[in-house]
């Protein structure tokens, strides 16, 4: 009986090694990439002009010549958290929209970066309740809206090209917007427009928000289960704008962090009111560090100050900025010492501490000894 069991062994053992120098010889098949034979023949924000305050299905960009109207645009949302629901959303260089599709878990096709080329004709493009999209037509309260467009439609509409580019470059509202890979639009609560061209083309970025907090940090969830709501976002002049949550997601069950920090998330729109949509619990960097009862040290504030973050800083003075010098080329902007201008701080003491505010809303917590405390003078 152990000499047959030996056998079946030795013959299992024969047959592995036989499939794995099989396998070994097999050569790994290529990725094949994706090539679109679609060119665009307008940009997004020229398409979203064209059709503004409309929900028509898109007609011919040439009937003479039977040319259809083609957009383009990189993917900068994700399905993967579940907060995003039945949605693509693409840019390019001049704008963003949202495709509306009946289908989830698109993001295992269509990955942050991947490119993709849309024959539009034949789709529809208007708003569900003041958001500007591609779909296919419905009905809200008895005027024309805008609805989920069939999988295959979309499919049968559409092309990849390329692989997917997931780098994404930050830039300024007001700067200039890059084709060649998704991007981050920094702004704040302030510069979101309300009307015309401006308007169209911020519904449905990829934004990020910085100095921001959550009003109800350590206190609510992001979301009751199996149900959407609102939550608000402060920034630093107590402007308030809605981070809209489902209850679906695989985050909607943890608090909302304490403290301050940024955010990101598609800029989109509903009603009369812009909202944000997280693409998934990573896009909130929020963190209680910088705050009085944690300040930053030096160091931790240089590596963040070029992120836009601002808070509370444990340090010394050792010196000020000369008056009238708005930006430091050299150490004669610098006034080192206990000689140093600083007529514009306010001083105030909270046990050992000294906080000092300046002019330009810098708030620096220096824990100093009183000798050292001796060294500032003030009026």
């Amino acid at each position: 009986m152990i000499k047959l069991k030996s056998l079946y062994l030795g013959m299992a053992v024969a047959a592995a090694a036989g499939l794995a120098s099989c396998q070994a010889d097999m050569d790994t098949p290529a990725l094949q990439e994706p090539l679109a034979t679609m060119k665009a023949n307008t940009t997004i924000s020229d398409f979203k002009t064209e059709f503004a305050d409309k929900t028509v299905k898109c007609p011919m960009k040439d009937e003479e010549s039977q040319t259809p109207y083609i957009i383009h645009g990189r993917v900068v949302s994700s399905d993967a958290s579940g907060n995003i629901y039945k949605s693509i959303v693409i840019q390019d260089e001049t704008a963003a929209i949202a495709l509306s599709v009946n289908q989830g878990s698109t993001y295992t096709d269509y990955r942050i970066g991947q490119e993709v080329v849309l024959n539009v004709t034949g789709l529809y493009i208007g708003y569900y309740n003041g958001l500007q999209q591609v779909g296919w037509y419905d009905e809200y309260n008895g005027e024309p809206s805008l609805t989920f467009m069939a999988w295959d439609l979309f499919l049968a509409h559409s092309e990849k090209n390329g692989f997917p580019n997931p780098d994404v470059q930050y830039v300024d509202q007001n700067a200039e917007w890059p084709a060649d890979n998704p991007y981050c639009i920094v702004t704040s609560f302030s510069q979101l427009p309300s009307t015309g061209e401006a308007f169209r083309n911020m519904q449905s970025q990829l934004v990020e928000f910085r100095n921001v907090h959550f009003k109800d940090g350590g206190k609510e969830t992001y979301a009751p289960y199996q149900e959407s709501v609102n939550r608000t976002l402060v920034d630093a002049n107590n402007q308030e704008l809605i981070v809209r949550t489902s209850g679906y997601s695989n985050f909607y069950n943890e608090t909302l962090p304490e403290g301050t920090g940024t955010v990101r998330g598609i800029l989109s729109y509903y009603g009369d009111a812009w909202q944000l949509l997280l693409r998934g619990k990573g896009d909130v960097m929020i963190t209680k560090k910088g705050q009085k009862e944690d300040p930053y040290t030096v160091e931790e504030a240089m590596e963040v100050e070029n992120q836009g973050a601002s808070g509370w800083v444990s340090a010394y003075i050792v010196g000020s900025v000369t008056a009238g010098v708005t930006e430091v080329k050299s150490n004669g902007d610098v006034i080192f010492g206990s000689d140093a201008e600083i007529d514009n701080i306010t001083r105030f003491e909270r046990g050992s501490a000294l906080i000092v505010t300046n002019s330009n809303n810098v708030t620096v917590d220096m824990r100093c000894s009183e000798e050292e405390k001796d060294l500032i003078t003030t009026d």
